[in-house]
């Protein structure tokens, strides 16, 4: 070996380190040596030479050199050529020199089986800026088996290199394989603390490299002996720290930590730190992805290996700017035993600005985690934990803890644990942990399919025994998701999946989500099934529009049990929202724990219905013993007899036979026949009439296999029912079961019909549940109509061609033409059926999708009845509770008593939530003079604490006189309304209004004719939250003779009647006509009435004066009842109480109203928006309807209270028009059309008027539908933030001011089509009067002019409004807000207020805003400025308050985007 030892710092010449160089060069001995006699600096004129032979470059020879201190001796290339080593010079050494500023890369490989150890590139020897202008280390095609780093001795905190300050990537390699990268600090300096980050990545591998090898497997620091365990034995033991000696820091650089591109396989990266400080435990991120793998296949970033302790060496990819990893179009990579987003030390957080891991394009085969110790930990970062998108997959997610550190407390991801939006399919999470999540522990969303979810903990701690809440839900599946499995039978440390602790539901089942089945969980929880860890806001949530959902199933094999757990939750176990159909609840336990034992009830009910139909509830295990069944439709008798008609004829029920069987099957109900035995009874003999012809023979037919003829028959007969019920042909396994189930003599050939109808599933039992309401319309337009004698053709195509919604608006229409009527359906059901002495008498919404009802029962062996308050379900009243309360009057002996009307804390917030107001009257048996006395009840529901007033009408009031009875009717706000007998005169009756507040009383007299008209006063409703303004229904003959229906607005204060209004039945007078009951609804009022036709439904609007327009009425009378009352509504469902024909036995109905209309096209018209029966404090509370219309015709669809889902025609050339009832809503508009769409922000109402509501045109608003003084929030209307004046910015006191709406009740819409400036597409309809013409211009005062908007100039922060009549405020894309708060911080302060050009002027100022947020979405908000002087500027200041809510999220739209024809004003 030569020797040469450079002795001065001098460029060249004698003693130069180039002349070493070219020393070593010319020699012919195989191994070479330099060595230094000098430190200090050599500053280079021109480029050195490559070195062509194999040399050891050892600058730790220099002088003052310290063993594992930083180098002494410095290489300027003074922007020459940096230093190469050739193909000749393989296997040289470069030791302890600091290396930098060169023209390109500072040290490039050409040669391989090179080593680089103790030195500085990119820095000089004293750690200041020595950045090369391309790569520090570029090692090319021809080089491989180089070692970059060296730590022999496995001592914790060596470092080999630091590589930083660099223009390029700290360490590229290009082609070539075998590179061992070891202990470099690559990004920062010596110390690992500061960033010194080189200009791209800190190592690129690309161009097809293969088996480098960054960092290393060790986890022992062989100076102290100390063993790396962060986690303690899984938490088992005090956990020990210790930096894994051989793994690389990569942080600080502006690029990705690594990248690895261009096909580049078979690397892998061990026990590195990628954004983090050298302990791994602060952010010192990378500018974009920790690690990124594009375009690259079979590579790995591997932690322990399978008989290691957990964690005891790992890469963490944390602190970075972008995602911890980052896999795009790349196949076969294995992710284990990693930390995403946290420290080292499993106690820090050091997020990700984006997701701890993110699958993307194309990628294949991604392998996350394994069994234990080779699961990742995913938590603090600024997205999810682990996000699936594109058409990735085949991804594995295997034992991840996500949002949790590894068996230790909450690490918050800012999104969800796991999302996944693939459309790739073949997804499975396994064994995770997903909790501590600020939205949801998994979330499977977008158009996602083929998801295996099995078995994992969401909402728990490791051990499944204590709660670390996600703020959302524990599984959320959205959008499209499709074809997902939650549940199995893998074996594992998790027994089960299980959800349970989260702040929303367990699983949460929403927008057009189908095919998902949920097996074999246990929700609301411990792991062990043991002990309640509730979900608050319910076990699950089923609001998807899409069919096959199913949760649980029938257990065939014991070893794949299907049932779910759902137990101990706070509000319901399962709850639907309204309109959601298609879906299945088969065979789960609710309430009880694992032994079977009833100890773990949910809060709520254990199945809340919410007046859907059209799904399968059956043989599930209630706590309380209850079961619900419903093979067809809710316990509506009707629908069972119309699905018989269907399966055994294929047609509609002809009205003889409809009433003949109501008629029947009513009276056996009330004689307490449960439904499906008397079903039973109807199946068998429509099985043996005459229409069924042939197979009629089968019914008293013993079955034999050998029988050709019954083979024959019972085959064809199958098919047959599968054709009326499904419209298809039954499958191989569907036609066996029903086929052994004849042939083996296990059930009649005349129970068939039924049992396959009641075993529907999945969209065959929508298909029948559209097929039954196709039947039902009929029959009503029938009835309607006075056509006693259809046609057979026309019953069968009232159902024949039914799959759809759409194809039932048709079939609507056909019904419609063949009638002449547009039947106002009315779908009437038998409540309290098990309880024939239970009467019904008023009702008003509750909490959580409840009602509360009023009634009695009567006291058995007497003619006196019991109060009663109910509090559950409208419709399934067997699902709630039924309190008795006995009225308590110190020194009365009560015999009887009865509610009339409650009122809750919904619509009075003076009423303690939980508690109720009910009004009455009672008798005092001791009270010889006085028959009813009045009386009012404060209290808890169930009567426990409450107070009793009495109310009696002074004889002071009427003309002294004795008053005989006083009943109280309804109550709202501080009134009380009623009626009054005088003793001894029988026509005497009169009404009057109680003010509870003043203790004051109201006489109906002059206003209504005089006290001897009969008048009564049965409804009131509070127009305005602590008011004064009401509304009041009754009936008064007022001098006209004959009684007729009334409607009146009262004021409180001034004890004034104003807008009287009188009407009768269809306009003809009656002699009993009067209204009952009062619901509003945006627009108007909902009415019952009793009339001399029976029981009636009406329905009214208010004028623009404030006075009433005309009624639409429906009919409501049970069919074959000899009586039929109105007694109480509530939103379309009217109550009262019916009799059957030669029967004493009187009995309570519901029937719900069905507003909407068939177009002439076959579109959905709804006049009124959709009925929904669920209440919240707050829009995005609330429990919306799904509002499906027609697919191929122009529809009008209008929402409900909130958080409505949308979805109109589906094809390119049709137009919708949506409106909204309420915030929170969901639009999902067709891709790709060619015409344009309405979207009405504001409340509408049609009923008096159906020809306004046009698809894809502009339909009218109620007037202060979005911002009024007077919001009602029961009725859902915005109220968007509309600032209390003096007030705070944009909190929830300042959007309680005029108005109720906050930022949380944004809407969002799809797929929205701006078009282009000259022919937009798609457009929101923003009315002036539903702001109560608030809305203001950049012009002081002045409005918005009707039509499209002007936008103003592109603003940002500090400028100036200068298009002076600007209507919409239009924020630059390039300045982004999280949300209206966000926004509302920016504008109110004066720094970055923006500024008009005009002064304004008005007190009440509303202002159109486009900004884009930080998810990349436009949004139009409503910004509110109260000032009580002129002002020019946002900022807030003393008097003046500024609030900004958000209205409406544009998905997938930039504010750039938008052209101002996008928003039209209209009046």
């Amino acid at each position: 070996m030569s020797s040469f030892i450079v002795l001065n710092l001098n460029d060249s010449g004698v003693g130069s380190l180039r002349a070493a160089i070219e020393g070593a060069n010319l020699s012919s001995d195989a191994t070479n040596e330099i060595t230094f006699s000098v430190s200090g600096t050599i500053t280079l004129s021109t480029a050195l030479p490559t070195l062509s032979k194999n040399v050891a470059i050892d600058a730790t020879s220099a002088p003052g050199y310290v063993d594992g201190g930083p180098p002494v001796l410095t290489i300027d290339f003074n922007n020459q050529a940096g230093l190469t080593v050739g193909m000749g010079g393989a296997g040289s050494t470069l030791l302890g020199l600091a290396v930098g500023q060169a023209s390109g890369d500072g040290i490039t490989l050409l040669g391989g089986g090179v080593t680089i150890n103790k030195c500085f590139v990119g820095l000089s020897a004293n750690g200041s800026d020595l950045g090369n202008v391309g790569d520090g280390i570029h090692i090319g095609v021809t080089s491989s088996n180089n070692i970059i780093g060296l730590n022999d001795k496995q001592v914790a905190g060596v470092v080999g290199n630091v590589i930083s300050f660099n223009d390029a990537n700290g360490i590229t390699i290009e082609g070539g394989s075998g590179n061992i990268l070891v202990a470099n600090r690559i990004g920062t300096d010596i110390t690992g603390t500061v960033d010194q980050g080189n200009g791209q990545n800190g190592v690129w591998l690309t161009g097809g490299t293969t088996g480098n090898t960054i960092g290393g497997t060790a986890y022992i620091d062989t100076a102290t002996g100390a063993v790396n365990n962060p986690t303690g034995d899984e938490g088992t033991v005090p956990g020990v720290f210790v930096v894994p000696p051989l793994g690389n820091q990569i942080s600080g650089n502006a690029g990705n930590g690594v990248l690895i591109d261009a096909n580049s396989e078979n690397n892998v990266l061990n026990g590195n730190f990628i954004g983090t400080t050298a302990d791994g435990n602060g952010d010192l991120g990378n500018g974009l992805d920790g690690v990124q793998i594009l375009n690259s296949d079979n590579n790995g970033l591997i932690g322990c290996t399978f008989v290691e302790n957990p964690f005891v060496y790992y890469n963490v990819l944390s602190g970075n700017g972008g995602n911890g990893l980052h896999i795009t179009n790349s196949n076969n990579t294995t992710v284990q035993a990693n930390f995403f987003g946290i420290g080292a030390d499993n106690a820090s957080l050091v997020g990700n600005d984006g997701n701890g891991i993110l699958v993307d394009g194309n990628s294949e085969t991604t392998t996350v985690g394994g069994v234990i110790p080779l699961g990742n930990v995913s938590g603090g970062n600024g997205l999810n934990g682990l996000y699936v998108t594109d058409t990735a997959s085949d991804v594995i997610s295997f034992n991840t803890f996500s949002g949790i550190f590894a068996f230790q407390g909450a690490a918050p991801n800012q999104q969800n644990g796991i999302l996944i939006d693939s459309t790739g399919g073949g997804q499975t999470i396994r064994t995770c942990v997903t909790s501590g999540n600020l939205q949801n522990g998994i979330q499977i969303s977008g158009n996602a399919r083929d998801v295996l979810i099995d078995p994992n903990i969401a909402g728990l701690n490791t051990d499944g025994n204590g709660i670390l809440a996600n703020g959302r839900n524990g599984l959320l599946i959205a959008d499209s998701a499709h074809d997902i499995t939650v549940g199995g039978s893998y074996q594992s440390v998790i027994p089960q999946n299980t959800f349970s602790g989260n702040t929303g539901y367990g699983i949460a089942i929403i927008d057009q989500s189908y095919n998902i089945h949920v097996l074999n969980s246990a929700i609301g929880t411990s792991v062990t099934r043991i002990d309640a860890h509730g979900n608050s806001a319910g076990g699950i949530l089923m609001a998807s529009v899409g069919a096959g959902n199913l949760i649980g199933g029938h257990t065939i094999n014991a070893d794949d049990p299907q049932g779910n757990l759902i137990s101990g939750n706070d509000g319901n176990g399962i709850t639907f929202a309204y309109g959601s159909d298609g879906q299945s609840v088969i065979s789960n336990s609710f309430g009880f724990d694992r032994f079977g034992l009833p100890t773990l009830p949910n809060a709520g009910q254990d199945i809340a219905v919410n007046g859907t139909i059209g799904n399968i509830i059956q043989t599930n295990d209630l706590a309380d013993g209850q079961e619900i069944l419903y093979g067809l439709q809710p316990q509506a008798v009707y629908a069972q007899i119309e699905s018989l008609y269907v399966g055994y004829f294929g047609r509609a029920a002809d009205p003889s036979g409809y009433l003949n069987w109501s008629e029947q099957a009513l009276t056996q109900l009330v004689q307490g026949d449960s439904l499906s035995s008397i079903m039973s009874e109807i199946s068998a003999s429509l099985a043996v009439s005459a229409e069924n012809g042939v197979y009629a023979s089968l019914a008293d037919t013993t079955f034999d296999r050998s029988n050709t003829e019954q083979v024959d028959l019972a085959t064809s007969y199958i098919n047959q029912t599968y054709q009326y019920f499904f419209n298809r042909v039954p499958d191989t396994e569907g036609f066996a079961y029903w086929f052994n189930e004849l042939f083996d003599g296990v059930m009649p050939f005349t129970q068939l019909v039924y049992a396959i109808a009641n075993g529907a599933l999945a969209n065959d039992q929508v298909v029948l549940a559209n097929k039954i309401s196709g039947a039902l319309y009929f029959n009503q337009a029938l009835n309607n109509a006075n056509i006693d004698d259809p046609t057979l053709l026309s019953m069968q195509l009232a159902v024949r061609g039914i799959t759809t919604e759409s194809t039932l608006l048709i079939s609507k229409l056909a019904t419609d033409t063949y009638s002449g009527e547009a039947a106002n359906a009315v779908n009437n059901t038998s409540i309290f059926s098990d309880e024939t002495s239970t009467f019904i008498t008023g009702v008003r919404g509750d909490h959580d999708g409840n009602v509360i009802l009023t009634g009695n029962q009567v006291i058995s062996g007497t003619v006196n009845t019991q109060a009663i308050l109910y509090q559950g379900p409208m419709i399934n009243t067997s699902l709630g509770t039924i309190y008795s309360l006995t009225p308590q009057f110190d020194g009365q002996d009560i015999v009887s008593s009865t509610f009339y009307g409650p009122n809750t804390s919904v619509f009075d917030t003076t009423i303690n939530v939980g508690e109720v107001r009910a009004v009455g009257s009672y008798v005092n048996n001791a009270d010889a003079e006085t028959r009813d006395h009045a009386m009012i009840y404060n209290g808890t529901i169930d009567g426990a604490r409450g107070t009793w007033t009495q109310v009696d009408v002074p004889s002071s009031v009427v003309g002294n006189q004795q008053v005989w009875d006083t009943i109280l009717h309804s109550t709202m706000g501080d009134l009380a309304v009623g009626n009054y007998d005088i003793y001894g005169d029988d026509a005497s009756g009169n009404a009057f209004i109680y003010n509870m507040r003043t203790k004051k009383y109201t006489i109906l007299d002059t206003d209504f004719g005089g006290t001897d008209q009969l008048t009564t006063l049965y409804g009131i409703w509070q127009d305005e939250q602590g008011g004064s303004a009401y509304t009041v229904v009754g009936g008064s003959k007022h001098g006209f003779g004959l009684n007729q229906a009334f409607v009146a607005r009262y004021d409180s204060i001034s004890e004034t009647f104003s807008d009287i209004r009188y009407y009768d039945f269809e306009g003809t007078p009656g002699l009993i006509t009067h209204f009952e009951g009062i619901t509003a609804v945006p627009g108007g009022y909902n009415l019952t009435a009793t009339t001399d036709q029976g029981a009636a439904f009406a329905s009214i609007t208010t004028l623009p004066d404030g006075s009433f327009s005309d009624a639409q009425w429906a009919l409501n009378n049970m069919l074959g009842s000899s009586l039929t009352t109105g007694d109480s509504v509530f939103q379309n469902i009217v109550m009262g109480i019916y009799a059957l024909a030669d029967s004493s036995i009187i009995s309570t109905y519901a029937g719900e109203v069905d507003q909407s209309l068939v177009s002439d096209t076959g579109g959905l018209i709804m006049l009124v928006g959709a009925p929904n029966f669920t209440y919240a404090q707050t829009a995005d509370a609330s429990t919306g309807s799904v509002v499906i219309g027609s697919y191929s015709a122009g529809n009008v669809l209008g929402g409900s209270i909130a958080n409505d889902t949308f979805m109109g025609a589906q094809v390119a050339q049709v137009s919708d028009t949506f409106f909204t009832g309420g915030g929170a809503d969901s639009v999902l508009l067709t891709n790709d059309r060619t015409v344009g769409s309405h979207i009405a922000l504001y409340a509408s109402n049609m009923t008096t008027d159906s020809s306004l509501a046009i698809p894809g045109d502009v339909l009218p608003s109620i007037l202060g539908s979005i911002v009024n003084a007077q919001d009602i929030p029961q009725l859902g209307w915005w109220g968007q933030g509309s600032g209390k004046l003096g007030g705070p910015v944009s909190n929830e006191e300042t959007n309680a001011g005029s108005g109720t709406g906050t930022s949380a009740s944004m809407s969002q819409v799809f797929n929205f089509e701006t078009g282009t400036d000259l022919a937009e597409l798609d457009r929101f309809d923003i009315s002036l009067s539903a702001f109560s013409d608030l809305l203001r211009d950049a012009n002081p005062g002045a409005g918005p002019n009707l039509g499209a908007a002007i936008f103003s100039n592109t603003l940002s922060s500090g400028d100036t409004i200068s298009v002076t009549d600007a209507d919409v405020l239009v924020f630059s894309n390039s300045q982004i807000f999280d949300d209206a708060d966000d926004l509302a911080a920016t504008l109110a302060n004066v720094a970055t207020e923006i500024r008009f050009n005009v002064a304004q002027t008005d007190a009440l100022n509303h202002y159109l805003i486009a900004y884009q947020d930080s998810t990349g979405n436009a949004r139009i908000a409503d910004m509110s400025i109260q000032s009580g002087s002129s002002f020019f500027g946002t900022a807030t200041e003393t008097g003046k308050t500024l609030s900004i809510s958000d209205m409406v999220q544009l998905v997938g739209v930039s504010v750039d985007q938008l052209h101002d024809g996008n928003i039209h004003f209209v009046a």
